[in-house]
């Protein structure tokens, strides 16, 4: 394999960072830039059809469709709320969690809430960068603490649906809470950088070393609830009891430190009256109704099979299986049923839903655009060099003898060149896969059967390949803090597209960090 093939392998994914890193372009635009170096390469070096490629652009675009429009509609339900005052009255109780504890509050807000919202479905990427902004913090950490915080937990985002992929693709009878055993021994150290980074995006060098018990007592508490949910057969709840288990570990260290887990004293006479127009629970009638929503067509049976047999679009992509895109079961679908909902309940509700649905259709856009782009771009590199035969009543790719796509050049070098260090190597895939396709699955469906047969060939019989596919797999959930096009959902929902290149400065760092420290984990644990 010569260095030219390696270099134009890994080509996109240095004409992303380039642009959105260092020349801080937009996510739409570093997107399309690499896109296009993607089809390129892939129809010259890897002498993809062009038709092919055109296809599998348009395959990518349709594969990420459902988590487009769910970016879109949790835009809406966050304008929607910000509109009708329930952002204020939520962000002025947030102002008094652990205030005289900043280590506390930060961490409470972006990764024990967040941790909770996105296992229950909802967008935290949406909804925090307008609550952090209520109550005072900077445009930059708007945009990066949900980005960063919500990555501790994004593996289990949708109740563990990222962890249901990763079972799946583990094959050998694996169940969920097996192939969520795996995970659970990263979660500590993965757990305790991500909380060290959210101190540093808060308060800088300072308030990490103020913070240092805070982390460790995040990581144990979010590991702990892991290992027991993975034990008790409950993966899919993790998310949502680690979240809820990091806000109590932190109201309980704010107390023992003699601090008050309620501190009124910092409110305003502004915040006081504003908090008398509504309620608490009135104002969080939207989240609650779609994590209801969530647990509905998830956890039920006869509801989730129903929802899908009503409106089920079959769409042949240009690969080897059909996707069914099920139009009122995905999350999107429900999420805007709760927003219109809750509409009813609230004064001058179908007014302020019209006036947040103008600002939306000037916001929602460019980052609904920016995730097709970026998976499109992962379609091309996962598919490149593979050709069109007839299979049936359509056409399958296949790939030809001992071609290899891009990513498989990627591994197939780390493995020759590094040897039994293809764990470390194997950990930072997920996080590049991840970082160029905006999504945590497209990795794990793509490097998981990699890593089992690079594993089998360079260890011994065990659990090798297994240990290092979940390090991959956790690696490649920190896409939520790397890919531009998360980060252009924080930063358009406040107003600031353009502004996640700056987030992206310091969440790149803080995501290579916790690589770096999973891989080498990766490595002990398979050695």
């Amino acid at each position: 394999m010569d260095a030219v093939t390696i270099i134009l392998a890994v080509s996109p994914i240095i004409v992303v960072l380039i642009c959105a890193w260092i020349l801080r372009m937009p996510a739409d635009f570093s997107g399309l830039a690499g896109l296009v170096a993607a089809a390129l390469v892939a129809a010259t070096h890897f002498q993809t059809e062009a038709s092919t490629v055109g296809k599998l652009i348009a395959s990518g675009i349709l594969w990420s469709l459902p988590i487009a429009l769910f970016i879109a509609a949790s835009m809406l339900q966050a304008l929607f709320m910000e509109r009708v005052g329930a952002l204020r009255r939520i962000s002025i109780f947030l102002k008094t969690f652990s205030a005289r504890d900043k280590a506390a509050q930060v961490i409470i807000i972006n990764l024990g809430i967040a941790g909770a919202l996105i296992g229950f479905g909802i967008n935290p990427l949406s909804i925090l960068p307008l609550l952090l902004i209520g109550i005072g913090t900077t445009t930059y950490a708007a945009i990066a603490l949900p980005a960063v915080g919500t990555s501790a937990l994004f593996i289990y985002a949708f109740l563990g649906m990222t962890v249901s992929t990763f079972a799946l693709h583990l094959g050998g009878g694996q169940t969920f809470d097996q192939a969520g055993a795996f995970i659970v021994p990263y979660l500590w150290p993965a757990t305790f950088i991500i909380t060290l980074g959210l101190l540093y995006i808060q308060g800088g060098f300072r308030l990490v070393g103020r913070g240092i018990l805070h982390a460790l007592i995040t990581a144990t508490v979010v590991w702990g609830i892991a290992s027991l949910a993975s034990g008790f057969r409950a993966t899919h709840m993790t998310g949502i009891l680690a979240g809820i288990g990091v806000v109590i570990a932190m109201c309980a260290w704010t107390r023992i430190r003699g601090n008050r887990i309620v501190d009124r004293s910092v409110l305003t006479s502004e915040d006081k009256a504003d908090e008398k127009q509504m309620l608490l629970p009135v104002a969080m009638l939207p989240l609650f109704l779609t994590a209801l929503f969530t647990l509905l067509i998830l956890l039920v049976p006869p509801i989730k099979d129903f929802l899908k047999d009503i409106v089920s679009i079959p769409v042949r992509f240009f690969i080897t299986h059909q996707f069914h895109f099920y139009v009122i079961w995905h999350l999107y679908f429900w999420t805007l049923m709760a927003t219109l909902i809750s509409m009813l309940f609230f004064k001058n509700g179908l007014r302020a839903f019209r006036e947040s649905a103008a600002i939306w259709v000037k916001r929602a856009p460019r980052p609904t655009i920016s995730i097709m782009l970026y998976a499109a771009t992962a379609f091309v590199m996962l598919y490149s060099g593979y050709v069109e035969e007839s299979i049936a009543h359509y056409k399958a790719l296949v790939l030809p003898g001992d071609h290899l796509n891009m990513v498989g050049v990627m591994q197939d070098m780390c493995a020759s060149v590094f040897g039994t260090l293809y764990p470390f190597f194997g950990t930072v895939a997920g996080l590049r896969i991840g970082f160029i396709s905006s999504s945590a699955t497209l990795p794990i469906t793509a490097l998981t059967r990699i890593h089992l047969e690079i594993a089998e060939e360079l260890f011994k019989p065990g659990g090798a390949g297994t240990f290092i596919a979940a390090a991959s797999a956790l690696a490649a959930s920190l896409s939520l803090m790397v890919n531009p096009a998360w980060l252009m959902n924080a930063s358009a929902v406040i107003g600031k597209p353009g502004y996640e290149s700056r987030a992206l400065r310091s969440t790149i760092i803080i995501a290579f960090i916790t690589v770096i420290v999973l891989g080498l984990f990766a490595v002990v644990l398979v050695g």
